[in-house]
Protein backbone atom coordinates (compact mmCIF):
# COMPACT_ATOMS: atom_id res chain seq x y z
CA UNK A 1 0.00 0.00 0.00
CA UNK A 2 2.79 2.44 0.89
CA UNK A 3 4.50 1.96 -2.49
CA UNK A 4 1.34 2.96 -4.36
CA UNK A 5 1.22 6.30 -2.56
CA UNK A 6 4.79 7.33 -3.42
CA UNK A 7 4.22 7.59 -7.21
CA UNK A 8 1.03 9.57 -6.63
CA UNK A 9 2.82 11.98 -4.32
CA UNK A 10 5.63 12.36 -6.85
CA UNK A 11 3.15 13.04 -9.67
CA UNK A 12 1.28 15.56 -7.54
CA UNK A 13 4.49 17.40 -6.63
CA UNK A 14 5.60 17.43 -10.27
CA UNK A 15 2.22 18.86 -11.33
CA UNK A 16 2.34 21.57 -8.65
CA UNK A 17 5.91 22.53 -9.61
CA UNK A 18 4.93 22.81 -13.27
CA UNK A 19 1.86 24.90 -12.46
CA UNK A 20 3.82 27.26 -10.22
CA UNK A 21 6.56 27.82 -12.80
CA UNK A 22 3.94 28.45 -15.48
CA UNK A 23 2.15 31.00 -13.30
CA UNK A 24 5.42 32.74 -12.47
CA UNK A 25 6.18 33.13 -16.19
CA UNK A 26 2.73 34.57 -16.85
CA UNK A 27 2.96 36.96 -13.92
CA UNK A 28 6.35 38.28 -14.99
CA UNK A 29 4.98 38.91 -18.49
CA UNK A 30 2.03 40.77 -16.98
CA UNK A 31 4.23 42.92 -14.76
CA UNK A 32 6.51 43.66 -17.73
CA UNK A 33 3.52 44.78 -19.82
CA UNK A 34 2.26 47.02 -16.99
CA UNK A 35 5.65 48.69 -16.63
CA UNK A 36 6.09 49.13 -20.40
CA UNK A 37 2.62 50.62 -20.87
CA UNK A 38 2.75 52.70 -17.70
CA UNK A 39 -0.84 51.67 -16.97
CA UNK A 40 -2.06 49.70 -13.94
CA UNK A 41 -5.77 48.90 -14.08
CA UNK A 42 -7.76 47.87 -11.03
CA UNK A 43 -11.51 47.24 -10.92
CA UNK A 44 -13.42 48.43 -7.87
CA UNK A 45 -17.13 48.73 -7.17
CA UNK A 46 -17.03 51.60 -4.70
CA UNK A 47 -19.57 49.89 -2.49
CA UNK A 48 -17.46 47.89 -0.04
CA UNK A 49 -16.48 50.08 2.92
CA UNK A 50 -13.76 50.43 4.16
CA UNK A 51 -12.10 48.92 1.08
CA UNK A 52 -13.72 51.14 -1.56
CA UNK A 53 -16.30 53.87 -1.12
CA UNK A 54 -17.44 56.67 -3.39
CA UNK A 55 -16.68 60.09 -1.96
CA UNK A 56 -19.14 62.96 -2.30
CA UNK A 57 -17.21 64.28 -5.29
CA UNK A 58 -17.53 60.89 -7.06
CA UNK A 59 -13.97 59.65 -6.74
CA UNK A 60 -13.15 56.33 -5.09
CA UNK A 61 -11.47 56.33 -1.70
CA UNK A 62 -10.52 53.60 0.72
CA UNK A 63 -8.00 50.90 1.54
CA UNK A 64 -7.97 49.22 -1.89
CA UNK A 65 -7.57 52.57 -3.66
CA UNK A 66 -4.56 53.44 -1.52
CA UNK A 67 -3.08 49.95 -1.96
CA UNK A 68 -3.48 50.11 -5.74
CA UNK A 69 -1.76 53.50 -5.76
CA UNK A 70 1.14 52.16 -3.71
CA UNK A 71 1.50 49.15 -6.03
CA UNK A 72 1.50 51.40 -9.07
CA UNK A 73 4.15 53.65 -7.51
CA UNK A 74 6.31 50.63 -6.64
CA UNK A 75 6.23 49.41 -10.25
Amino acid sequence: MRFRIVPRIFLTLAFVATAVSSLAAQESATVKRIVENGEFRVGMSGSQPPFTVKARDGRLIGYEVELAGMLADAM
